[in-house]
């Protein structure tokens, strides 16, 4: 559980300073505890995705968006 709330410490401070955090590739044991402990709800379930592959495409979309 220490990790979780390190984890949801690291979310809402890289938050406060305008930091968007997407996170992928947890398993399902791991994405379960995620949403029980509210990470999941705090992050945004369109910031997880089940591949790196998703996430670098959806930051580079992003980039490209307001270059």
């Amino acid at each position: 559980m220490t990790g979780l709330q390190t984890l949801e410490e690291v979310i809402v401070k890289l938050r406060k300073r305008g930091v968007r955090c997407l996170l992928c590739e947890a398993n399902e044991r791991v994405r379960a505890k995620m949403w029980k402990a509210g990470i999941l709800e705090l992050l945004g379930e369109q910031n997880f995705h089940h591949e790196f592959s998703q996430v670098l495409a959806r930051a580079v979309a992003e980039l490209e968006a307001n270059a």
